[in-house]
């Protein structure tokens, strides 16, 4: 199964969880896309060094900092973990229809 498309990713922080936009587009084994946190004011991010492996995503951004993504894809559903600054902190995503 493809992961284009777009698709409401939180990552679980221990504060309260954050939202974000996900648009991605699978070419074969290439994952390009954008992300944006829901309600923040500015421009998506472009996504860097995506790929897909069978059933597993992964890609990086890099603004403000580093976030590097591990996913595993389950129809319309993504589950992973998002490692900034030495910590991880799970995700889970939707794709929207």
């Amino acid at each position: 199964m493809s992961a284009t498309g777009l698709w409401i990713l939180e990552i679980e922080s221990p504060l309260t969880p954050r939202p974000f936009e996900l648009r991605l587009s699978q070419v074969g084994s290439h994952l390009t896309g954008t992300l944006l946190q829901q309600g923040a004011a500015g421009l998506p991010t472009e996504i860097d060094h995506g790929s897909v492996d069978g059933d597993r995503l992964t890609w990086s951004t890099s603004l403000p900092i580093q976030v590097d993504y591990t996913g595993v894809l389950r129809g319309d559903h993504l589950r992973g973990s998002a490692r900034a600054a030495g910590n991880d902190l799970p995700f889970s995503a939707a794709r929207q229809v």
